[in-house]
């Protein structure tokens, strides 16, 4: 016999409705609480300017063998970083994302974004 939620009370009783907000009875906590939220919306993500630097590159139509070299010391340095137990498997896993990133690439010739040129 299988059982079903009724046979467990607390299964019954879950999800729970989640509250959007919890109330704050103190004035100085909704404070710490408003100060920490800005101070979060205001945080510049680290690697969005590689990430911009990368899209302006290619939408200027650097050198994409340049541009390639960058990459790979870029990558390279960001290994060593890797704790050296972990590194094998980092360099496996980024090596297959960018298998699969290219043969997406290939399969979507009519991609969308105009900053890639398949071959050139």
């Amino acid at each position: 016999m299988i059982p079903d939620a009724a046979d467990f009370p607390v299964a019954r009783r879950w999800p729970r409705p989640l509250k959007t907000t919890a109330p704050r009875p103190f004035p100085a906590v909704a404070e710490l609480a408003a100060q920490a939220e800005e101070a979060a919306r205001q945080t510049v993500d680290p690697l969005a300017p590689i990430v911009h630097a990368v899209a302006t590159a290619l939408h200027a139509e650097a050198d994409p063998y340049v541009l390639l070299g960058i990459l790979v010391e870029s990558m390279a340095r960001t290994l060593c970083a890797v704790p050296p137990s972990r590194r094998s498997m980092a360099l496996q896993a980024s090596a297959a994302m960018l298998c699969k990133r290219i043969a997406d690439h290939e399969r979507d010739a009519d991609t969308q974004d105009p900053t890639f040129r398949p071959g050139g």
